[in-house]
């Protein structure tokens, strides 16, 4: 009896040995792909500080050429503040024109120099309209190192992003193989204590073949080994009842749970029928779709009743999936609905209103 219980449980401890030497194993392997992971981590950081302290280049050019930028604006304003007062100059000047000829029928003094004044006021307007040019084009060519300078430092900060996207994914990578050897020494935890159980189970089945079997047989000792003996049995006994029950108590209430199921799949029959004979069908969007969610409810569960219920295999997470995304479609229409209802019932009353205006103003 003692040999077959011995090699029971050294089966049993080996098995738990040699599961701890596999996750052990795992764990190393894991252990060493999140070191490798986590090499990787100090350089991307070295490369991420290298380029934001490259972005400062780029940064304070863009910061000089905007200086440039409103320096030359401020230029091109005064030039032509210039000009539009050279322009207003000469307007005046020539609305001011005195007589070609004095009263001696020769040509006014007065008329010379105010044709002299109009060349110079003329020679200002355009020297006026040239300064301006050149300012013009000056804040062109600023403007357009801006936006070289702008591009750089766009180019930079994208290099920034991507260095920084790369360091977190990078950092992310490492964080999901550390948990993953988390786990594996939790796990490895449980497995130890698995070993040292099995371990505790051979020493007591030592102790009690020792007891059992030692010489001379002691009758007082062995009636009380035999009560314990008993004892135990009795208690696994009773053990096996519980789980028995348990498992009766849920082979019944999975039948209670697949005859809920099998009447709602019935009822919702009836709203299948509803929503597919009804007129407008094709022009609700997701009704149709609905409707073929409640199809395969339906057929689903009419396919499982012929099984036995401890044989079914219902998927009851589906149908709850399918009858939630169903209810989703069914909420949206009627949101729809409301929606068109209230757009239609406004419009009537603002036709109402302009209706009632127009009678008004007939009487």
């Amino acid at each position: 009896m003692f040999d077959n219980l011995r090699n029971d449980a050294l089966a049993g401890r080996g098995a738990a040995q040699d599961e701890l030497d596999r996750t052990g194993a795992l764990r190393d392997l894991e252990q060493a792909h999140a070191d490798e992971l986590a090499a990787v981590v100090p350089p991307l950081e070295a490369q991420l500080a290298a380029t934001v302290a490259a972005t400062a280049g780029p940064d304070a050019a863009v910061a000089e050429a905007r200086a440039t930028v409103a320096a030359r604006t401020a230029e091109r304003d005064a030039s032509q503040a210039a000009w539009d007062a050279s322009a207003a100059a000469l307007r005046q000047h020539e609305n001011n024109e005195p007589e070609v000829l004095g009263p001696n029928g020769k040509p006014s003094p007065e008329h010379m120099a105010w044709l002299r004044e109009l060349r110079q006021l003329r020679n200002r307007l355009a020297a006026a309209g040239q300064r301006l040019q050149t300012a013009q084009a000056a804040l062109d060519q600023a403007n357009q190192v801006l936006t070289v300078r702008s591009q750089e430092a766009a180019a930079a900060a994208g290099a920034v992003a991507e260095a920084q996207r790369r360091l977190e994914a990078a950092r992310a990578d490492v964080a999901r193989a550390e948990q993953v050897v988390e786990g594996l020494d939790r796990a490895l935890d449980t497995l130890r204590q698995n070993v040292a159980r099995a371990d505790a189970g051979l020493a007591a089945l030592d102790a009690r073949e020792a007891r059992l079997l030692a010489e001379p047989l002691d009758r007082t000792d062995l009636q009380s080994a035999a009560d314990d003996e008993l004892t135990a049995y009795l208690g696994l006994r009773r053990g096996r009842r519980v789980q028995l029950d348990r498992r009766l108590a849920a082979r019944t209430a999975r039948a209670a749970v697949l005859t809920a199921s099998d009447a709602t799949a019935e009822e919702l029959a009836v709203v299948h029928d509803d929503i597919r004979s009804w007129p407008e069908l094709g022009n609700v969007p997701g009704l149709a779709a609905a409707a073929g969610l409640l199809a395969d409810i339906i057929a689903r569960s009419r396919a499982q009743r012929a099984t036995p219920p401890d044989s079914r295999d219902d998927d009851l997470a589906a149908v709850t999936a399918h009858l939630t995304a169903v209810v989703q479609i069914l909420a949206d229409t009627v949101a729809k609905a409301d929606a068109q209802r209230d757009a239609a019932r406004a419009r009537l009353d603002a036709l109402t209103a302009q209706l009632r205006e127009h009678q008004a103003a007939g009487a």
